[in-house]
């Protein structure tokens, strides 16, 4: 896939706190079922058709919007870390079917834990805020769902 170049460039950063324990937010991310439930909102259904996490493995989802336009997400995973970190790349016809990159730290709270997540290569500020709404509405999702 093609990468913009790091002069194109752009990154955001999403931050919500959960009262839940690591692991359990950690699996959420890699687990079938969890994923396609949290990621399902608003109208949009998510289907998750390929789900290979380890490194170099891959994943294959598809947003189903109520008037039936079908977004395809893909990428691979690059690191895994559990439950500490995972990254992986993330291409759509949102990224204009371009590699980004996308960094997620889950980190302990004494009781609660905090999502730190980085998506980085957006080439564009109109790509740079469709995902960060994105990403924001799923982070709320999934505190709902843990």
């Amino acid at each position: 896939m093609n990468q913009p170049s790091p002069d194109q460039a752009t990154s955001l950063q999403v931050r919500r706190l959960f009262a839940a324990p690591r692991e359990r937010v950690f699996r959420a991310w890699i687990e079938r079922e969890a994923l396609q439930k949290w990621m399902s909102a608003g109208g949009i259904q998510v289907r998750v058709s390929h789900l290979e996490v380890q490194v170099g493995g891959s994943y294959y989802l598809e947003a189903i919007d109520t008037d039936g336009t079908r977004t395809v997400i893909t990428g691979k995973y690059l690191e895994i870390s559990a439950p500490e970190k995972l990254v992986f790349t993330w291409a759509s016809t949102i990224t204009d079917n371009k590699e980004t990159l996308v960094t997620i730290a889950f980190i302990e709270h004494g009781t609660s834990m905090e999502v730190i997540l980085t998506h980085d290569r957006l080439v564009d500020g109109t790509m740079l805020m469709s995902h960060q709404q994105g990403w924001a509405a799923m982070l709320e999702r999934l505190a709902s769902a843990v």
